[in-house]
Order: structure tokens, then sequence, then C-alpha cells
């Protein structure tokens, strides 16, 4: 995992992945971007799966002492959990709201 230290953002996130196959053995890497800041994430996680558990400790370490205001992300249905979990609104992003309609 990775996450940068030097930063102070906004508090407003967008989260997304990406499926990788590395040696034969399926992958995910969530990057987390803050929305005003379009250089280069402020997280980053290689991870087996995208269930609560694994996603939860990719936040919490990302946003150990930090106060999160809204969190951008496709329809999946854990972003719902952690959103509630750190009290804060969750929208879609714009993608997924054009897809669904």
């Amino acid at each position: 995992m990775f996450k940068r230290n030097d930063i102070d953002y906004s508090g407003e996130i967008t989260v997304d992945e990406v499926f990788l196959t590395m040696m034969k053995d399926r992958r995910c890497l969530v990057s987390i971007r803050d929305t005003t800041i379009s250089d280069m994430p402020i997280g980053l996680a290689i991870i087996p799966t995208r269930k609560l558990e694994v996603m939860r400790a990719v936040f919490d370490f990302v946003f150990e002492n930090d106060h999160l205001k809204l969190l951008t992300s496709d329809l999946f249905s854990v972003y719902d959990k952690i959103a509630e979990e750190y009290d804060i609104h969750r929208q879609g992003c714009i993608f997924y709201s054009m897809y669904s309609i």
C-alpha cells in the first residue's frame, strides 16, 4: 500500500479500481484520488479481493486520522458500507450515472 503524507487534501475523494492479472493471479489496484489534486493518487493498494474487510483496511491505512467529506465511486455496494461507517456522503461517478440511464 502507498499513501501520500506530504499534502493537505480536501476530503472529497474518488475511488477507482483496475483489475490485473499477475502471474495468473487476479488482483485489484485501488486508486484513491482527491478531487482537487490531479497529479497523482493520494493512496494506492494492490489487493486480492474487494471484500469489505480488505477495503476497510485500505481506507483505514490511507485516512487514519483524516476527516473525509465525500466519496465518489462506482456502484459497488462495499462503498455504501464504507461511507456509512465513516459517516460521509457517497455519490456515484458520472460514468455509472450515465450507464444507469
